[in-house]
């Protein structure tokens, strides 16, 4: 009999997600043919799960062993964020590099997800919906309150940015078009929410402005060479660069 993990899911192709992982679930997980499974729960894995993972060439990553959430008492205006920084942006870069499908994000708080989706640009009303969808009866609100303030910046590769042959002097068009590229770089490149209902999204984000936001709910990731980007995520960059031109 196959039995799905607790709070198991598709998020996009090559990733699922889950929320409790026992023996009971193995024999579910392997026909996902699972390639890694990355934990963001601060206990150890029963060491049944880390033999499990052995015997079918599973690479776990444990990212969890660092702290996933500040305590609250400590939030603060220099803390706004029920999440560490530097474990969502060692946690996206994972999930964005398609060498690591398919991948398994184990996540008892069920709070990664949602941050995906707002990186995604999906509606604030969406991500929350999905999200207490999932954590069913412990909805949590300083986790509400992060993925409504997070903002996810994604910028290039740095080697996607060195010319292929770097060899001649650059003509003056040619370095306006590199630095032009660079600066780019710099900007959200954001996926966009299957509803493509707009005046949603502008609600939304005239709500988020409204409150208080600094670098400190600002994360920003560098992502992995174009070779590797998953096709989901190149897709909805697309689909958000076309929407973004015709406002224009």
């Amino acid at each position: 009999m196959l039995t799905p993990p607790e709070g198991y899911g598709t998020v996009e192709d090559g990733i699922y997600r889950c929320s409790l992982l026992t023996p009971l679930h193995f024999a579910f997980l392997d026909t996902l043919g699972l390639k890694s499974i990355i934990v963001l729960n601060p206990d150890r894995p029963p060491k049944t799960i880390l033999r499990h993972c052995s015997e079918r060439s599973i690479a776990l990553h444990h990212l969890g062993l660092r702290p996933w959430q500040h305590h609250p008492s400590s939030l603060s205006s220099s803390s706004l964020l029920f999440f560490r920084k530097d474990l969502l942006m060692d946690t996206f870069a994972f999930i964005l590099d398609e060498r690591n499908y398919p991948v398994l994000v184990w996540d008892s708080t069920q709070a990664f997800i949602g941050a995906l989706r707002r990186a995604q640009h999906w509606s604030f009303a969406s991500v929350l919906s999905e999200y207490r969808a999932f954590s069913g009866e412990k909805p949590h609100y300083l986790v509400e309150l992060s993925l409504e303030l997070l903002q996810v910046h994604f910028v290039a590769d740095k080697k996607s940015l060195e010319p292929a042959e770097p060899a001649e002097p650059m003509q003056e068009q040619q370095a306006g078009a590199v630095i032009s590229q660079a600066a780019d770089s710099e900007k959200i490149e954001e996926g966009c929410d299957d509803d493509d209902d707009d005046d949603d999204d502008d609600d939304d984000d005239l709500a988020v402005r409204q409150l208080p936001q600094d670098d400190s709910t600002r994360v920003t990731v560098v992502l992995p060479q174009e070779e590797y980007l998953p096709e989901w995520f190149k897709r909805q960059r697309r689909r958000y660069e076309q929407m973004r031109a015709r406002r224009t």
